[in-house]
């Protein structure tokens, strides 16, 4: 995927509104102008170079391509095709993995797992230098990843139920769970709170952790 593509998944995501706190009902919209093309194609600069003004902003845009996500989620939409990542899941179909081909929780990870494909084919692509909104579709590629897709330790279904209350409210959030295979195989553990600060507190931690 081009630069131009991805941003314009950018300036349909710019369309949502958004909260800079998610624990305050104040929504906002930042509209999708030439500084901001600007700023999300600049290059990446090295830690501590971040002014604070610079941190918040890239947080709100995390927040706001999050909010795409979900919305795209809602029907499964994909970032590229299907076919292009069997080999994430060494030829296996969403339906022999998952057990569904269809559903709410089928569709998230249908999205999440192109969005991932899509995002590193195209940061492991030779370029003189890697644009500032790779580093902010990664934070939002991790900060999925921790509440639904971890690599190591159990998922939990109470963090589960409050992002997809946050991000995703029109999704079938009983029959997420109920269809979720990693929840219906394993019990809850104590590792669930921890996978919740990376993603609900991501306006502190996320985007800290690449650029502080």
């Amino acid at each position: 995927m081009t630069n131009d593509e991805w941003l314009k998944y950018f300036e349909e995501a710019y369309k949502l509104p958004f909260r800079e706190n998610i624990r305050i009902d104040r929504w906002e919209n930042r509209d999708f102008t030439r500084s901001e093309i600007q700023f999300l194609l600049s290059k990446v600069k090295s830690s501590g170079e971040y002014s604070n003004i610079e941190r918040k902003h890239c947080l709100e845009i995390i927040q706001i391509f999050t909010r795409l996500f979900f919305r795209k989620a809602l029907n499964g939409e994909t970032f590229c095709y299907l076919e292009k990542i069997k080999s994430d899941f060494f030829g296996k179909s969403f339906e022999q993995i998952y057990g569904s081909s269809s559903g709410p929780f089928t569709n998230l990870a249908k999205t999440y797992w192109t969005f991932r494909h899509q995002l590193n084919e195209d940061t492991d692509r030779p370029k003189e230098y890697t644009p500032l909104f790779f580093q902010i579709l990664r934070n939002v590629e991790t900060n999925i990843a921790g509440g639904f897709f971890p690599s190591a330790g159990a998922v939990s279904e109470e963090i589960q139920r409050k992002i997809l209350k946050e991000f995703a409210p029109e999704i079938d959030i009983e029959r997420f769970i109920n269809e979720n295979p990693m929840i219906r195989s394993k019990k809850t553990g104590c590792i669930g709170a921890l996978l919740f600060i990376p993603f609900v507190a991501f306006l502190v931690f996320a985007l800290f952790n690449c650029f502080m």
